[in-house]
């Protein structure tokens, strides 16, 4: 799996997580690290693996999205993970404020999923080679 854009995803949904996987992986050179539904796991995970990526819902089993976007630049990692938001908690005041946190883009799971695998496969395409 050499020079593959390791990616982790955190999303209470075993269903929306194995689906995101699939897709992730299908849109290009990466692969999935690892997963959680909550962020106290989620963070603890990042700041051991150090993915490129990290995918947050903002409501999740246990904490927030919110709550990683702010602390993932904390994580110890040598380049903090890029944060993208992928949620059904779409609305105007969200995305502001998880911009103004440090997320790189936010999605509506709903609206904006297609736009997102369009993210990735651009994110993979940029890719450096190896």
């Amino acid at each position: 799996m050499e020079n593959r854009i390791r990616v982790f995803i955190v999303e209470d949904s075993v269903m929306l997580r194995t689906r995101l996987a699939v897709d992730i992986c299908a849109a290009g050179a990466f692969e999935i690290v690892g997963t959680a539904s909550g962020a106290a796991h989620a963070l603890a995970s990042i700041a051991e693996l150090c993915p490129d990526i990290v995918l947050a819902d903002i409501g999740l089993a246990e904490g927030t999205g919110v709550e990683i976007i702010r602390k993932v630049r904390e994580c110890g990692c040598a380049s903090p993970p890029r944060v993208f938001v992928l949620t059904n908690h779409a609305q105007p005041q969200f995305r502001r404020h998880c911009l103004g946190l440090g997320a790189e883009d936010f999605f509506d799971k709903s609206l904006e999923y297609e736009r997102f695998l369009a993210l990735m496969r651009q994110v993979s395409n940029d890719k450096p080679q190896a």
